[in-house]
């Protein structure tokens, strides 16, 4: 009986404990069901969201109740601490992303009323009363999954503009946070030749890095007027890169900077190409220098890549210069800028835009507009392009004024000096009829030809268009009449269209023949030993013959010409010439031996004054500070007649560390038995010999041949030209 009491007693206990659940349990309408979303704004505001009770009373005027407020206050805490938990620091995390599909009721959950839904809540700001906690929020996007707390005034905010409606916040509401720029340090371009700043350079530029050889150069800036050193002139060293390794295509400028020392003297380490773009300068300079306005881009004609280069003496023109410029129908964004003797319009064309910002620029507007510069008038006209927004729109040379009128070389100068000449004629910009011209690129078999560089020639200036993989090309918006195309190839010579037919479509450019090219292991028959030096000698088709020199300590040369090419023979000194084909890109050459003719120029026979004469040790050379005074030399040619040809090495002997003016040529007058036979302009190097060939026609028997330099130049203290005969030789040529 006992037993029996206690499990009542236990059974009324628990029926209370039910009992007083059941009256005081959370209903649907109390329990705030939250719908948080991951990843909200961190700079968006605090708002809270209301329910819709408080709604309810606030459109038709009235309260809310009493016991309503006093359910809000309970909630006033929970809401509180979600707060803290949202501050920084505060050790909360993320909650997971949406995944789109119904959060899943807890457990304990008990179905919604029939016909109640989520109602969207309405935005409040950060100070929103404690009943706002407890609204009902809009029902969570699919698979988004159940918030382990009560969501704070943000993430209700940031629920309410993904679930929309009218009572979204304002967008100007939502301040923005935007992402400062990183601000990169500048490099070093006197180290662009480093590997390191090569490789950052060109990630900075957005292109991947060429590649590149590390070749030193020294050189001079001298005053032509003041015959000296050109102090503190800023320089830009322009080499050229071929873009994507098309050597024919268009090419990638490079720009270092260099500043002349008090005598002038500048040097730096340049990056150059591994292979040079084809017909294009392999380096180029301007200068920037008190009171000289000089963008003059002197062409170097020869680098040698990895090794060091004295380039010479460069003369700054002085003599300032304006041209009037006109645009028709101008517009805004227009400006001309000048980059003297570099052709821009084979820039590639992204870097074009960032290359024109290396040059100064001239505003055009209606009126047009004046360009100044510094120019050595004697040289070739500089180019001038038309930009908009700084990007190339259309390149012209400047014509010199053929016979100026009285005063038309001359105008009033703003900057101070009296008079400026005005060598060119005005140049005009048209920007009227537009058209379009397309047509293909095909190989000799018909099939397209991708890469090929198309340049259109009509009134105006040329254009440059490439073809893409099917032999395409396109030039649009066309300002002048066509007149001639002309494609150009790495593997092909190049195909002219000359007069340009009518049609502005489907035309037709094929090229015509295959590049020669050959690689060539040269060899002689007497003794299988490599022949280090040769000459190529090239009959073209459509020009004069052509002689090149080479040289490799492995006798391996690689011959290749932009024209079709009729019969090829290699020269060399002591050697029977020899015919090449173009059948075999690889062939294997054996020379047969001639006669010996080498002479070292400090043996010669006779001379006009010895006393001029100086050798250097027990080198071979022979060399002179003075002109005028020849020597001569004697050679047994033997009993039958052959064509025989003379090449002469030469070098400029100067002393300490004066520069050769880069453009200086020494002349040498050359007699065969007294009789005058030509006169050689031999390129001036102090550390290369440069090498010239002239054909002497048929010999045989004893003959003399008879040099005499005949232009020495000399400047005390700046340049000094002293010839020095380096090699002698005589050989057979190709009949």
């Amino acid at each position: 009986m006992r037993r029996v009491r206690i499990v009542l007693l236990a059974v009324a206990v628990v029926g209370t404990a039910l009992a007083a659940w059941w009256v005081t349990r959370p209903t649907e309408s109390s329990r705030p069901r939250v719908d948080v979303r991951a990843g909200y704004d961190a700079a968006a505001t605090h708002l809270a969201g209301e329910s819709q009770d408080t709604r309810r009373s606030r459109s038709d005027g009235t309260a809310p109740d009493a016991a309503q407020a006093a359910a809000g206050d309970a909630s006033t805490g929970s809401v509180e601490a979600a707060r803290q938990s949202d501050r920084p620091g505060s050790g909360s995390r993320p909650l997971p992303p949406v995944s789109g599909t119904p959060d899943t009721p807890r457990a304990g959950d008990l179905p919604p009323p029939p016909g109640s839904g989520p109602v969207p809540a309405t935005p409040q700001a950060d100070g929103a009363s404690a009943s706002d906690a407890a609204a009902t929020v809009p029902a969570a996007p699919p698979g988004l999954p159940t918030p382990a707390r009560v969501p704070t005034p943000r993430e209700r905010a940031e629920q309410a503009r993904y679930a929309g409606g009218s009572n979204l916040p304002k967008a100007e509401a939502i301040p923005k946070v935007v992402a400062a720029e990183v601000e990169l340090p500048p490099l070093d371009m006197a180290r662009l030749a480093e590997p390191e700043i090569w490789a950052e350079y060109w990630a900075r530029e957005g292109y991947a890095a060429p590649a590149m050889i590390k070749t030193p150069v020294r050189g001079k800036l001298m005053a032509r007027l003041a015959q000296k050193g050109v102090e503190g002139a800023r320089l830009r060293l322009f080499t050229f890169f071929p873009a994507n390794g098309q050597l024919g295509g268009p090419v990638l400028p490079v720009m270092m900077e260099a500043v002349s020392d008090a005598g002038g003297f500048f040097t730096a380490n340049l990056p150059v190409p591994e292979k040079w773009p084809t017909g294009y300068a392999k380096l180029a300079l301007s200068v920037e220098a008190e009171g000289l306005r000089l963008v003059d881009a002197l062409i170097v004609p020869d680098l040698r890549p990895g090794e060091h280069n004295e380039i010479g003496v460069f003369w700054a023109p002085e003599e300032p210069y304006e041209v009037d410029v006109k645009v028709t129908a101008a517009r805004t964004g227009l400006a001309v800028a000048v980059t003297g003797r570099l052709d821009p319009r084979r820039w590639e064309n992204k870097r074009a835009a960032q290359v024109f910002g290396w040059f100064s620029r001239v505003p055009v507007g209606g009126a047009g507009a004046k360009l100044q510069g510094t120019w050595d008038i004697l040289a070739d006209p500089p180019f001038v392009t038309l930009l908009e927004h700084g990007a190339p729109v259309m390149t012209q040379r400047l014509v010199h004024i053929a016979q100026p009128s009285d005063g038309a070389m001359e105008a009033d100068h703003p900057d101070g000096l009296s008079k400026v000449g005005k060598p060119f004629q005005p140049v005009v910009f048209a920007n009227d009829g537009y058209i379009a011209l397309t047509g293909r690129v095909v190989a000799p078999d018909d099939m397209p030809v991708a890469g090929a560089t198309v340049t259109l020639k009509g009134d105006g200036d040329p254009r440059v268009a490439f073809s893409d993989a099917s032999g395409f090309f396109l030039f649009g918006g066309l300002r002048d009449r066509v007149i001639s195309l002309r494609a150009e190839h790495a593997d092909f010579v190049a195909a002219d269209s000359d007069p340009m037919p009518s049609a502005t479509s489907d035309f037709v450019l094929k090229f015509e023949y295959h590049r020669p090219r050959v690689n060539l292991t040269v060899t002689r028959a007497d003794t299988s030993q490599p022949v280090t030096a040769l000459w190529f000698s090239v009959n073209q088709l459509g020009g004069p013959p052509v002689h090149l020199r080479a040289a490799s300590a492995a006798g391996v040369y690689a011959f290749e010409w932009d024209k079709p090419v009729l019969v090829l023979h290699i020269l060399a000194p002591g050697l029977l010439p020899r015919a090449v084909t173009f059948g075999q890109t690889e062939q294997a050459l054996s020379l047969e031996p001639g006669l010996p003719l080498s002479r070292r120029p400090r043996d010669y026979d006779a001379a006009s004054w010895p006393e001029g004469w100086q050798t250097v040790g027990e080198t071979p050379c022979l060399w002179s500070l003075d002109d005028d005074h020849w020597v001569e030399y004697r050679f047994n040619f033997g009993q039958t007649e052959a064509p025989f040809v003379l090449e002469l090495g030469v070098k400029n002997h100067t002393y300490a560390a004066l520069p050769l003016d880069n453009e200086y040529l020494f002349e040498v007058e050359v007699y065969l038995d007294g009789r005058h036979r030509a006169t050689l302009s031999i390129p001036s190097d102090a550390q290369v010999p440069k090498h010239v060939l002239l054909a002497l026609g048929t010999l045989s028997g004893e003959h003399t041949i008879r040099l005499k330099w005949i232009n020495d130049r000399w400047i005390p203290g700046q340049l000094d030209a002293n010839i020095s005969y380096e090699s002698i030789e005589l050989f057979q040529a190709a009949p």
